[in-house]
C-alpha cells in the first residue's frame, strides 16, 4: 500500500490526496481524518478507482488495483490533521502507515502593518 506523504495548502485551496492498494478481490479506498469522518460533499468527495488483475496462464486472476482519492475544496483549520488510507476487501482490511498530515496555513494580512523607523 502506498501512503501519500505529507500536504501543506493555504485556506482556501484545494487538497487532492490519493492512494494504491493491490489485492484480491481489488480493494475499496476509504478515508478517515483523525480516526473519524472526513467531511461531506460537495466541499469535500472521494472516490474509488478499480482495475481488475489480469489472469495468469493457468487462468487466476492476479492482484487488482484500487486507485483512492480525496479531495478537499476550499480548505479550513478543521481540514488539518491526520488523514488515514484504508483499503478494504473480503479479506480484510489494511491501512497506510504512515499517515498524510495535512497542514492548513492561515493568511496574515500585512497590508495593514506600518513601517515602524529603526532606533
Amino acid at each position: 500500500m502506498a501512503p501519500p506523504g505529507e500536504r501543506t495548502a493555504k485556506r482556501g485551496d484545494t487538497i487532492t490526496l490519493s492512494c494504491e492498494a493491490t489485492g484480491i478481490p481489488t480493494p475499496l479506498i476509504v478515508w478517515r481524518l483523525n480516526w473519524g469522518h472526513v467531511g461531506d460533499s460537495p466541499r469535500v468527495t472521494y472516490s474509488t478507482d478499480k482495475e481488475s488483475g489480469t489472469p495468469d496462464w493457468r487462468g487466476r486472476t492476479g492482484p487488482g488495483v484500487g486507485r483512492g482519492r480525496l479531495t478537499i475544496r476550499q480548505a479550513r483549520a478543521e481540514d488539518e490533521g491526520a488523514y488515514t488510507c484504508e483499503a478494504i476487501n473480503s479479506k480484510g482490511n489494511v491501512f497506510a502507515v504512515p499517515d498524510t498530515i495535512v497542514h492548513v496555513l492561515r493568511e496574515f494580512l500585512f497590508s495593514s502593518l506600518r513601517r515602524l523607523p529603526c532606533k
